[in-house]
């Protein structure tokens, strides 16, 4: 039985079957929902908004860090959460501690990027397996290619995912000083 995201009562007619198969006196189920219902492994925030649906608009992955943000879907998506953000070295290290440690790595990667801010780096040198299993080891997964789609306003008409206009800062593209120069 799959409950609603939306706050409040909530009512179903159920009906019983005995061992025989034979359905019993239906009746009806009620419950008030107090939370909304979360991703695996999320907690709200302190702010929580909410949208038409009651569902949060953002919340926070605990084992990996992330925040994740609602993407209200479109008719062919259903909605769904995905990273505000990049997927970090630091995420990478809290799903595996020695993931950047091994030596085919760790020469490349710390020639790239200064440890003193690694954690907050977008991950790099991680194959599309690897993303897969990191993934999996902090209780996640990729987005779909529809879900990408989605959220990247590819299928909605928008040109930028935030909308039709550029944003001077609104992504790691237009600043050479951002300090992640290799991603």
């Amino acid at each position: 039985l799959e409950l609603p995201l939306q706050f409040g009562a909530n009512v179903f007619r159920l009906v019983p079957y005995g061992d025989d198969g034979v359905a019993g006196r239906p009746f009806e189920l009620s419950y008030v929902r107090t939370q909304p219902a979360l991703p695996a492994g999320c907690v709200l925030g302190d702010d929580v908004q909410l949208d038409a649906q009651g569902r949060p608009k953002l919340v926070l992955h605990e084992r990996s860090g992330l925040v994740l943000v609602l993407v209200s879907g479109d008719v062919a998506q259903a909605p769904f959460y995905i990273a505000q953000h990049e997927f970090t070295i630091g995420a990478a290290r809290r799903a595996r501690p020695s993931f950047y440690e091994s030596p085919e790595r760790a020469t490349e990667i710390w020639d790239r990027v200064p440890k003193s801010t690694a954690d907050a780096h977008p991950a790099i040198l991680v194959t599309f397996d690897e993303a897969k299993e990191l993934c999996r080891d902090l209780g996640l997964r990729l987005c779909t290619t529809a879900e990408w789609e989605s959220a990247s306003g590819a299928r909605d008409g928008r040109t930028y995912p935030w909308g039709k206009d550029w944003i001077a800062g609104a992504c790691n593209a237009d600043d050479p000083a951002d300090s992640f120069r290799n991603t």
